[in-house]
């Protein structure tokens, strides 16, 4: 058995037909359609089930006209926005190549600072450590 809409939805329709199914401004405000879009589809549903879609007959409230369907919005395509990870790829890899041309060098100047901080251990320092004295080392290369 086909779902049935109720009769006042029926009597709407066919007393203003389909403008029952739009929302209405008046007054400069909007009323909301006068059938809700429940009872739309169910009247749809029943003239398709009943065989009544493509004509509407107002005196039995039966049928369906197909204009009154709801005309879908046309969404253009937009790419997908992927992960922060996935979109900043190109720009992390320039990144990281122009840091990698300066590497050895930076490897070079890093290897060289270490052993300047290194303390110089002279035989001076070596016989105070015998002595038990605290060496407060040198920091200067000869």
């Amino acid at each position: 058995m086909p779902p049935q809409p109720g009769t006042r939805a029926l009597m709407k329709l066919a007393k203003l037909g389909g403008e029952a199914l739009k929302p209405q401004k008046v007054d400069g405000r909007w009323r909301k359609a006068a059938i809700s879009a429940k009872n739309q589809a169910r009247l749809r549903k029943t003239a398709l089930m009943e065989g009544t879609f493509g004509k509407f007959d107002p005196a039995t409230g039966k049928g369906w006209d197909p204009a009154w369907d709801p005309v879908s919005k046309v969404v253009p395509f937009r790419p997908r926005r992927l992960r922060r990870r996935e979109r900043t790829r190109e720009e992390r890899f320039q990144r990281i190549q122009t840091k990698l041309k300066d590497v050895d060098r930076l490897a070079e100047e890093n290897r060289l600072e270490r052993k300047a901080r290194k303390p110089v251990i002279g035989i001076a320092e070596t016989y105070k450590k015998l002595l038990g004295f605290k060496v407060k080392p040198t920091f200067t290369r000869n």
